[in-house]
């Protein structure tokens, strides 16, 4: 069916005047049409690739001043279908099927680009479709996962349980197609944002301790106190030490010092203004001291000290290193559903 089946399209007009807000004379108010929570882009800047890109109202003002109007053109969406998957949808208009109806329709020159935005072919199914029964959905539960969810599984199980649930979408999307379509971009969606976050954490220089690839072998390995000996860590105290050691850790602070060629990393560690030490280390080490010292906020410095073990530097590295598997895994899962997904499209399709 024609996209206008799905949705109303209207044009944007960028040159609308804003409607004064709580205005007792704009009669007319009353009669204007609420603006849809979707619009449509039609991307054109690459003439033998046009593209379709759904994006929220809200950032309709962001995106047009990044994309232009020369070769860009905005409409609003209004959903026909209140069941109508809008992610679902937008990475359908991605799919290589997909690609090929919208550059076809749109080589019709005689029609303006509203005329053959409307015409752009999708799946009936997309509105009429039957959703996958509870006691199967029970077994998909991965695609339905949030990213904080998905970032607490262990990357090993996550392909694991993928490669099991991928065995059956071929027959769900026959039966199910909305449905299942549905879960999968959801699930595409979710790794991409685990992802995002990933290489946000190591851009910060900063790891999520509680995730399982780090989690689980720490709570395993041999853990040593921090003092008064430890060969990997050292500790300073400062003037006012003596004073403060019995004081509440209010604060910690990473500090990263360049000498020449060589970069050393610390922690400091605070009762409210007064600096009581400074801890040294490997970076590794520093993250997962500091870590460890945000769970035991106004606990007594004191009592940290005496109390906090930590895994040797070796064997904490070597753990670390381990968390590099998670952003591969992301990035191989993000092209695997996009694969699949495509697979299955053509599948509905062309079956």
């Amino acid at each position: 069916n024609p996209l206008d089946y799905f949705f109303d399209i209207q044009s944007v007009d960028f040159n609308e005047p804003q409607e004064e807000e709580n205005s007792l004379f704009n009669f007319s108010q009353s009669f204007n049409r609420e603006k849809s929570d979707y619009v449509i882009i039609v991307d054109k800047r690459k003439k033998d690739q046009i593209k379709l890109e759904f994006i929220t109202h809200s950032s309709l003002e962001a995106k047009a001043y990044e994309y232009g109007h020369t070769l860009c053109s905005y409409f609003y969406a209004y959903k026909k279908w209140p069941k109508l998957d809008i992610n679902c949808l937008q990475e359908f208009f991605k799919s290589q099927v997909a690609g090929q109806i919208i550059n076809l329709t749109f080589s019709n020159e005689l029609r303006k680009t509203k005329g053959n935005l409307g015409k752009v072919l999708i799946p009936k199914f997309f509105a009429h479709s039957q959703s996958i029964p509870e006691h199967i959905l029970a077994g998909l539960g991965l695609l339905m996962s949030t990213s904080d969810q998905l970032m607490r599984v262990h990357p090993s199980e996550i392909v694991k349980n993928y490669e099991q649930i991928k065995n059956f979408l071929p027959s769900l999307v026959e039966a199910y197609p909305a449905h299942t379509l549905s879960l999968v971009s959801h699930f595409k969606s979710t790794i991409e944002v685990s992802l995002l976050k990933v290489e946000r954490d190591q851009k910060s220089k900063l790891l999520n301790f509680n995730n399982p690839i780090l989690k689980d072998p720490l709570l395993l390995s041999k853990t040593y106190g921090i003092y008064p000996s430890n060969k990997d860590i050292y500790i300073e105290f400062h003037d006012n030490t003596v004073e403060s050691i019995h004081r509440p850790l209010t604060r910690t602070k990473i500090v990263h010092l360049n000498q020449g060629n060589y970069e050393s990393h610390l922690l400091e560690v605070y009762s409210q203004d007064d600096k009581v030490l400074s801890i040294y280390s490997e970076n590794n080490m520093i993250q997962f001291i500091n870590f460890i010292l945000g769970n035991a906020k106004d606990a007594p410095i004191s009592a940290i000290l005496q109390g906090i073990k930590v895994p040797m530097l070796e064997d904490l590295n070597s753990i670390i290193s381990a968390y590099e598997t998670l952003e591969r895994t992301l990035e191989d899962i993000t092209k695997q559903t996009y694969q699949d997904f495509n697979q299955l499209i053509n599948k509905t399709i062309f079956h």
